[in-house]
């Protein structure tokens, strides 16, 4: 299989020159067999096939007969290379492997390409594997050229990007009853995918939302600091160290807070809490207030400088936020610079917009369509599903780079049902979360998001709150005004 991306980012494959062309519009899957399905990554202007406007993230068979149109510029096919298959005549068998549900044999690993390899069979009984990936296929350890068939043994090791899989030359022969058994089952999924029906269909809903949805989600770091105005002193500017004492802000030493968001739009609009864009407004921060005063007083009789206490007012300051997509390294380089656009005046509706700085999405990620925030105020008993990344440095190993290890950030998928719906605002639910979940999208069964994660007793599982979805559309709204 081959995946081609198209976009206007000069990282696509194939780039538009468009100011409407989304930064990541749309995909092509040519298969193995020489089917080709292209989706629409949930562009801002649409993509279009024979004039008619295809679902967001659905796959479409299409030929080379089809006109495909990318908002307003129309597709040439002769930038589409045709897939040919060396020797077609001469192959017994042909699989593919990777993390996409289209794959023959479906892996899953953080460093599993959609697409990653192919196996084939020669008339001959020869087996060999053809790596297409980022992160590598290695044959006993030793990794092999990318995109050239490299014949294997009974005897050897296959890995994935450190996935070990089953040795085909040893996985039955094409008489057994199991390769028979494997072979109907590609025959069928072949035939699913021809006919246009989901072949999601066996994956559970929590599945389903999270293959859609997970790329949407992202990491977010907040750098921040406390600062105080005093008349005829001028301003200062503190952070709390390690030791959580009171040390001047040099620029260099704010103080940090990780939390989770999710992309909305094409243009890098992303919802997450208002504790993440304020957080000197919740918890222990704001009781700092005082220790500030104290500080500052210290300071002042030290130099001699007559302050009152009444005059010093502590306020908290952004330094920086940045966004890491999910299947990214965390780490500088794959950090995204935020804007805050608007947040919610009341802590009750802990909800906030951020933007990228660049107005487009990162590329690689998706979006969480606007059109499938719920409004509706959901029973106790609803099944929920979400995911985001709580306990960052502990499940992520986001400090893996520095030991020269490469651990994409995976999100934590987690489900559950209401639990509480007595509050104008938020919900109760079961499903596990911890700190960094903060932000994490909510969703029902059918995909709608239906609230975000804000908080929850850290000391006890299963009793945390999100804030309900309607308030995410108020909020957009405000931003339209």
């Amino acid at each position: 299989m081959r995946l081609i991306s198209i976009g206007s980012s000069s990282q696509a494959q194939i780039v538009l020159h468009s100011q409407y062309v989304s930064s990541y519009h749309a995909e092509i899957f040519q298969l193995d067999n020489g089917d080709m399905l292209l989706v629409d990554k949930g562009s801002r202007n649409g993509t279009f096939v024979n004039g008619v406007q295809i679902t967001p993230e659905k796959e479409v068979t299409v030929t080379r007969n089809d006109a495909i149109r990318f908002a307003d510029q129309n597709l040439n096919w002769s930038m589409i290379p045709a897939l040919s298959i060396p020797d077609k005549e001469n192959i017994k068998v042909l699989k593919s492997i990777g993390s996409h549900y289209l794959n023959n044999i479906h892996l899953q690993g953080n460093q599993i390409s959609r697409f990653h390899a192919t196996v084939k069979q020669t008339k001959d009984g020869k087996w060999y594997i053809c790596d297409h990936s980022s992160n590598g296929t290695t044959v006993n350890g030793v990794r092999i050229p990318k995109d050239q068939y490299v014949q294997i043994k009974s005897k050897d090791v296959i890995q994935c990007a450190g996935v070990t899989i089953q040795n085909p030359v040893t996985g039955g022969g094409s008489g057994s009853l199991k390769s028979i058994i494997l072979g109907l089952c590609a025959c069928v999924a072949v035939a699913l995918v021809a006919w246009g029906i989901a072949a999601l269909a066996s994956d559970s809903w929590q599945t389903k939302i999270y293959k859609t949805y997970s790329q949407s989600t992202v990491v977010l770091e907040t750098g921040y600091y406390l600062k105080t105005d005093i008349e005829y002193a001028g301003t200062n500017r503190w952070v709390i160290n390690d030791k959580g004492e009171l040390e001047p802000y040099n620029g260099k030493n704010p103080m940090k807070s990780w939390a989770t968001g999710f992309f909305i739009s094409d243009n890098g609009m992303l919802v997450t809490n208002l504790h993440v864009v304020k957080p000197w407004e919740f918890g222990d921060l704001k009781d700092l207030n005082e220790a500030i005063k104290k500080d500052v007083l210290d300071v002042a009789r030290k130099l001699s400088i007559a302050v009152a206490a009444n005059d010093i007012k502590a306020e908290g300051a952004i330094a920086y936020i940045l966004a890491v997509p999910n299947g990214q390294i965390f780490d500088s380089a794959n950090a995204t610079k935020m804007r805050v656009v608007t947040y919610s005046e009341k802590k009750d509706v802990d909800l906030a917009i951020l933007q990228t700085m660049t107005a487009q999405l990162p590329f690689g990620a998706t979006f969480i369509p606007v059109s499938n925030i719920s409004n509706e105020n959901l029973p106790v008993g609803t099944d929920i599903f979400t995911m985001g990344f709580p306990h960052l440095s502990a499940l992520q190993d986001v400090q893996a780079f520095e030991r020269f290890q490469e651990k994409p950030l995976q999100a934590t998928g987690a489900s559950g049902i209401i639990t509480m719906n007595n509050d104008k605002y938020n919900y109760t639910f079961d499903a596990a979360s911890y700190h960094g979940a903060s932000g994490s999208p909510i969703f029902d069964k059918k995909g709608n998001l239906i609230g975000v994660v804000a908080h929850g007793i850290a000391s006890s599982q299963g009793y945390n709150g999100g804030v309900k979805a309607k308030y995410i559309t108020r909020l957009i709204q405000s931003t339209q005004e």
